[in-house]
């Protein structure tokens, strides 16, 4: 057989895998009824005309049209649209220090550590929810070497609300010695987790040596919430700046208003805490669901936090620790998880009472991808498509609702053009080609 039909033969047999891995993904098991049932998710009409972005769904005598077109909001459409580093360049350093966290009340907002690459498009949703469910107000923000985008433009934005250290190297935050032995572990993953840890306890470390307290460890894909399962009046609760803190606060003081029994696990009565996380799927929701109680101004397809409702598996957890009662000394990076900050840390599954838990989004295909991934040992679109598989068979209707009052609230705080300078371009516009398929 010739080379060519060789080659031939190995992408037919490569795209016949991807297609069935699709047709897996698009079912899920329901047991409203205890019993195990399969259901076939509505797939995407196949239409001449892209540019309808309408979903035809196969269940249904209807069609409808999930996207939201506002003249208002700038579209930034693929990645040779945001700004490189040789681009940013030829542009003055930004100063991100105007805002002086410092002169805050000791312990009157949460910091975070970041570890960034190349999300350019989430990060954007990613802070404004934080500065105001939190509120974040101190991050340290590792840039990844081998970036590709540069985050600045962001960071501009927020300059007068949140402090940012940008530590660009592995040396920011590693001895010489310590770095090249970290340079010399051959395994990628081994390498990449190592360098993590290390991160987080040099993250820690600054955090106290500057006076910070709380402090969340999670992704760009992570979104920290109240449960309402278990907290009374979460609508109400994050339509307020800082629902977090105020709850945690008042947890503290044994306030009965939050909920609290005398069956809310004892880990959230100390000074660091993991707590669950919760996946959720790329299956879409109706328009009505989407568009409902979101501001004028913005396209809700491009917040993960508004456009993935569908809650599924359960992950393990994620950690909030109080800085300032760390003993640095003993605490050291080979121990640090970024599942469990430290080994006195209770908790590292989540529990069905408690009282905030880590959204996980897997979002959209385009959201997923990474221009740079040097992760070789990860085929993200596969993944995408397998872990849509394992949770799309747990899950929980209504469980994603519970975040969307935030919106309204930061709109509150800060603003409607604001708003829109903050929310305006962030995310990826809904794509029908691309998007999976729709659940109620």
């Amino acid at each position: 057989m010739s080379q060519n039909k060789k080659f031939a033969v190995v992408v037919s047999l490569m795209i016949i895998g991807c297609w069935n891995s699709l047709r897996k993904a698009s079912r899920v098991l329901l047991t409203d009824d205890g019993n195990n049932q399969e259901f076939v998710l509505p797939r995407l009409a196949e239409t001449k005309n892209h540019e309808s972005r309408t979903l035809l769904l196969e269940n249904q005598d209807r069609e409808i049209t999930p996207t939201f077109e506002n003249p208002l909001v700038s579209r930034v459409q693929n990645a040779s649209d945001i700004p490189t580093n040789q681009q940013q360049q030829k542009q003055a350093e930004p100063s991100w220090t105007s805002y002086d966290a410092s002169q805050e009340p000791f312990g009157d907002s949460f910091s975070s550590c970041l570890i960034w690459m190349d999300d350019y498009q989430q990060l954007g949703e990613w802070i404004a929810y934080h500065y105001h469910v939190l509120p974040l107000r101190y991050l340290v923000f590792f840039r990844d070497p081998k970036s590709q985008l540069d985050p600045k433009p962001i960071f501009d934005k927020w300059k007068d609300r949140i402090h940012v250290e940008y530590w660009a190297n592995e040396t920011d935050f590693m001895t010489k010695d310590i770095h090249r032995e970290y340079m010399r572990i051959s395994d990628a993953g081994k390498r990449f987790h190592s360098g993590q840890n290390m991160f987080y306890h040099a993250c820690l470390g600054h955090l106290q040596q500057h006076n910070r307290t709380w402090t969340v460890v999670i992704d760009t894909d992570e979104y920290l919430s109240l449960d309402s399962a278990n907290v009374p009046n979460v609508t109400d609760r994050l339509l307020e700046p800082g629902a977090a803190l105020n709850l945690i606060k008042r947890v503290h003081a044994r306030d009965p208003s939050t909920g609290i029994t005398d069956k809310t696990p004892e880990k959230w009565f100390h000074n660091c805490t993991s707590m669950g996380r919760i996946e959720y799927t790329s299956y879409e929701s109706p328009t009505r669901a989407v568009l409902k109680d979101v501001p004028s101004g913005i396209d809700p397809y491009r917040l993960v936090t508004l456009r993935f409702r569908h809650a599924g598996r359960g992950l393990i957890g994620k950690s909030i620790v109080d800085v300032s009662h760390l003993n640095m000394t003993q605490l050291k990076w080979k121990t640090i998880s970024t599942h469990k900050m430290f080994r006195g840390c209770l908790g590292v599954w989540g529990n069905r009472r408690d009282l905030m838990y880590v959204g996980h989004y897997l979002g959209s295909v385009e959201g997923y991808q990474r221009p740079s991934d040097y992760r070789v040992w990860i085929n993200r679109t596969q993944k995408l498509i397998r872990l849509n598989g394992k949770s799309g068979r747990k899950i929980k209707e209504g469980k994603g609702d519970d975040i969307r009052p935030w919106i309204q609230g930061f709109a509150k705080d800060v603003g409607v053009e604001k708003l829109r300078y903050f929310l305006g371009d962030v995310g990826f516009p809904l794509n029908p080609t691309t998007a999976m398929g729709q659940l109620q």
